[in-house]
């Protein structure tokens, strides 16, 4: 009588332990880190007999995300989540700097580009806690997201001995704008198509350490990588208006159909420090 009083127990006492590993989570995160574009290529020539190039240098460039994941633990170690939240990506480039000479007056020029891409990302991932009851435990989570493009800036500015100039694509317009001794101008066209995809589409990696402040409330910090599989950039994407009657692609430049950038793919990618507070309501 008393063993099977004793083995009842156990297993009582074995189920409600398990039962009580299992449950939802909810975790607010924070990402700073590095984040990654595509290579862009600039004609060297400066529209003097055939275009040539030079591929800009990467600079490094800050980028950060923050948002919720809702989470189940079907398992003491392991469980799911989907989450909602903001990521500010892109690349910033080094100055390009060339000098040229024109009937016999030389000209210095500096290129400045950098691009900013702002998202909505929808993150799906599974997560192992290697012992979620311990003071500290390792963590990993993998999994893929869906972006969605809240916004975009895609600048290049030029400034010299002979003025300054920029070329801004942001939202549906594309404003360029010149200064110089001889005066100044600038026009305004639309985009038939904006340079970049609404979409984007990637997958995840991390891993670190939890760290458990409470029985409901731990403080993972995962050293996070994020790769996108899709190029965003829309190649298709024609500039009009102005009076021009000819087709002009934003990939483009004066290099025609021969430009590389047009071929040349960008793919969003970043390396940060995720920080969560996660809350466990357990069953």
């Amino acid at each position: 009588m008393k063993t099977r009083v004793l083995l009842l127990t156990l297993f009582t006492l074995i189920g409600w332990n398990a039962k009580a590993q299992k449950g939802f989570s909810v975790e607010i995160f924070a990402q700073p880190g590095l984040t990654m574009g595509g290579e862009y290529d600039v004609d060297k020539s400066n529209g003097i007999g055939n275009p040539s190039y030079d591929a800009l240098s990467k600079k490094s460039t800050v980028g950060v995300g923050a948002g919720v994941n809702m989470g189940y633990f079907f398992m003491q170690e392991v469980g799911v989540s989907v989450g909602l939240g903001y990521a500010h990506q892109g690349q910033n480039y080094k100055d390009y700097t060339q000098s040229f000479d024109v009937l016999g007056t030389s000209y210095s020029a500096t290129l400045t580009r950098t691009v900013s891409l702002n998202y909505l990302k929808i993150p799906v991932q599974i997560h192992f806690v290697s012992a979620p009851d311990k003071a500290i435990s390792f963590t990993m989570a993998a999994g893929f997201y869906v972006g969605l493009l809240l916004g975009y800036d895609d600048e290049n500015k030029g400034s010299g001995n002979f003025g300054s100039s920029s070329a801004i694509a942001k939202g549906s317009s594309y404003d360029v704008s010149s200064s110089s001794t001889f005066g100044t101008s600038s026009s305004s066209r639309t985009f038939s198509g904006k340079p970049y995809n609404s979409t984007d589409f990637g997958g995840l990696i991390g891993a670190g350490l939890q760290f458990r402040l409470s029985d409901n409330v731990s403080l993972p910090i995962m050293l996070n990588y994020q790769i996108g599989f899709s190029d965003i950039k829309n190649k298709s994407s024609v500039l009009v208006g102005n009076g021009n009657t000819t087709t002009d692609f934003y990939w483009e430049d004066q290099g025609g159909s021969s430009s590389p950038n047009k071929n040349l793919a960008f793919r969003n990618s970043m390396l940060g420090l995720m920080i969560g507070l996660k809350f466990t309501l357990k069953n």
